[in-house]
């Protein structure tokens, strides 16, 4: 597969970092504010109809610095594809006492037609020797929301980019590169005109809270549990990447609701959060099986049900842990 320049991957390059402080505080889940105080200055620089890059004050502890918590190493595809590009991987970690790494994986959508999905088979972390450390089963592209008998936040349109995320109980310093079998797609679905766009947000010593407007007419429906945002250092790279914490909720057309990120040890400006909403007429459930057909917007959804689940169990048990 040709290489792909690395400016086709690093859309943030494009935005200067603007740095502000808060001085806000978390008390029993609730941001307390000085009135005199102002809101942090963001800059907002809309992604599709569910994200957004969001520039502004720091949202790391600084614990410790981002090279002892995120690094770039190569992925190769053993199916060669004329259809998408992969960009460099990113594996990170919570802390350097971690024993589960995470990866996030750019890729291109090259071909004429948006997919409704970009489905990476059997993912592989290698050590420096080619030998296999962990193997993840599949992961799907996180993108902007669309719709095929189902609502999927894993959209990829032509010349846009998409991520895979996931993680798994892995040693970060053994891991020398990534190796993917194939890619597919998972057909064409159609963009949500609804848009529900993070804009802002605000962050304390342990906590991240993201503003979230929905921009529709419509009421939607929001769940925590399948939402992802993107953390990026100061050269547009990703460098980390969670889940949102809390419980389902709805939004009313034009309204506004908040989420909360999970602390991040190092230290950013940069985030991209992606929204996972549907209309609130639209919900349906499916029976996870084996066997799913790919053609098939139940079964694909049935995918992405698994791949949260098995995700969030992973990160849940970190927490957990800690």
């Amino acid at each position: 597969m040709k290489k792909p320049n690395s400016t086709l991957f690093l859309a943030t390059t494009l935005f200067t970092a603007v740095l502000a402080l808060s001085s806000c505080d978390f008390i029993n889940g609730i941001i307390n504010k000085d009135k005199d105080t102002e809101e942090p200055d963001i800059d907002t620089v809309l992604i599709n109809n569910n994200s957004a890059l969001l520039t502004g004050e720091n949202i790391g502890r600084a614990f410790y610095d981002n090279s002892r918590l995120s690094k770039t190493i190569p992925v190769t595809l053993e199916v060669q594809s004329i259809d998408f590009e992969l960009g460099e991987a990113v594996l990170s970690r919570m802390d350097p006492f971690s024993s589960y790494s995470r990866y996030i994986i750019p890729v291109k959508n090259i071909i004429g037609d948006p997919v409704w999905c970009i489905i990476a088979n059997n993912i592989q972390y290698l050590d420096s020797a080619g030998n296999i450390l962990c193997e993840d089963v599949s992961g799907y592209s996180l993108g902007q929301v669309a719709f095929s008998d189902y609502y999927f936040d894993s959209y990829v349109e032509k010349d846009s980019i998409g991520y895979f995320p996931g993680i798994d109980k892995v040693d970060y310093d053994a891991v020398k590169s990534l190796r993917i079998k194939k890619l597919s797609s998972g057909g064409s679905g159609v963009r949500s005109e609804i848009s529900v766009i993070p804009t802002s947000y605000h962050c304390s010593h342990d906590s991240l809270l993201i503003k979230v407007e929905n921009r529709s007419n419509q009421e939607v429906n929001f769940s925590y549990d399948y939402n992802y945002y993107i953390i990026f250092g100061d050269n547009g790279k990703p460098i980390d990447w969670s889940f949102y914490h809390g419980a389902p909720q709805k939004c009313l057309g034009k309204g506004s609701f908040e989420v909360y990120g999970s602390s991040f040890y190092g230290s950013a400006t940069r985030i991209m959060p992606f929204i996972d909403f549907e209309p609130n007429d639209s919900l349906k459930s499916c029976q996870i099986r084996g066997n799913l057909n790919l053609s098939k917007p139940e079964d694909i959804k049935c995918l992405h049900d698994m791949r949260n689940q098995k995700i969030k169990g992973e990160l849940d048990y970190i927490k957990d842990r800690d």
